[in-house]
């Protein structure tokens, strides 16, 4: 055995080379060395031809194994005793160890939130305000009343004479000149002569209408005879033109008076002058045309 703060057992029939330190009190293992002679009784292992197992050879497996030759066999029955020894106290201080108890499993608590209402804010009553008192009204000096005066009558003064005034002299009378006589009034201008109508014959065309017949009323089959009264001028231009009888369809009636509106008349002479008249244009819109 060999000092030095920890002390080492060589043992060939355990095997190793077991070490106790002698600061923690454990049993350490530091190295494994088999003995040269327990190798040699070991089948299959040539240690005679000086090779190491494990990497085990060398001089200083030499020197442990001849320090177990050298023992005699009751010190070698101490060494094995006390190898059996410290292996049962390591056991026993291991057993005697705190095991770690496990910590307590703790029930998850369940908090409980209850919203409270906030309470009403106290409202405190008016404190009534005192009136404040009005400055006293001073009161007025009265009044000294003189004595009243003494009232002498006047002497009654004599009572004015009536004077008489003569009455004025009569004025000439002077003749006044008659007023003019008004003059007369002047005749009232003759109302223009209302525009004449023009006798059927007069009624010619330069440019005769020409009626469109509506896509809409051909669909719908309407038919029917518009009669259009227009006001032609002295130059043959159509200057008003009216509905005077109508078909009973209203697209019928607008195409009747945009065809009189575009035509052309020839103008109507009467003593040598052209003379604007009205004129009666009757259209027909025939679907079997």
């Amino acid at each position: 055995m060999e000092t030095g703060g920890a002390a080492a057992i060589d043992c060939p029939s355990a095997c190793g080379l077991f070490v106790l330190d002698s600061f923690s009190r454990a049993p350490m293992v530091r190295s494994i060395a088999l003995s040269s002679a327990a190798v040699a009784r070991m089948p299959g292992h040539g240690l005679a031809s000086g090779r190491g197992i494990g990497g085990l050879g060398g001089p200083a497996f030499d020197r442990t194994a001849g320090a177990w030759d050298d023992l005699t066999p009751r010190q070698r029955r101490s060494v094995v005793a006390a190898m059996v020894l410290l292996h049962a106290g390591a056991a026993a201080w291991l057993a005697l160890l705190p095991a770690h108890a496990p910590l307590p499993v703790v029930p998850p608590h369940t908090l409980k939130v209850e919203w409270l209402a906030a309470p009403a804010p106290v409202v405190e009553p008016a404190r009534p305000v005192a009136p404040t008192p009005l400055p006293a009204r001073p009161t007025p000096p009265r009044p000294v009343l003189a004595p009243p005066e003494r009232l002498v009558a006047a002497p009654e003064s004599a009572a004015p004479a009536a004077v008489v005034t003569p009455p004025p002299a009569p004025l000439p009378v002077v003749d006044s000149p008659a007023a003019p006589p008004e003059p007369a009034a002047p005749p009232a201008p003759a109302s223009p002569a209302a525009p004449k109508t023009l006798p059927p014959e007069a009624v010619q065309y330069l440019l005769p209408p020409a009626p469109v017949y509506p896509k809409w009323s051909l669909r719908q089959g309407e038919s029917g005879r518009v009669l259009v009264k227009v006001y032609v001028d002295e130059g043959g231009m159509p200057r008003s033109v009216q509905v005077v009888e109508s078909s009973g369809h209203p697209r019928l009636d607008e195409a009747a008076r945009t065809a009189v509106q575009a035509a052309r008349f020839k103008p109507y002479a009467e003593n040598g002058r052209h003379t604007a008249g009205w004129a009666f244009v009757p259209l027909t819109f025939d679907l079997e045309k």
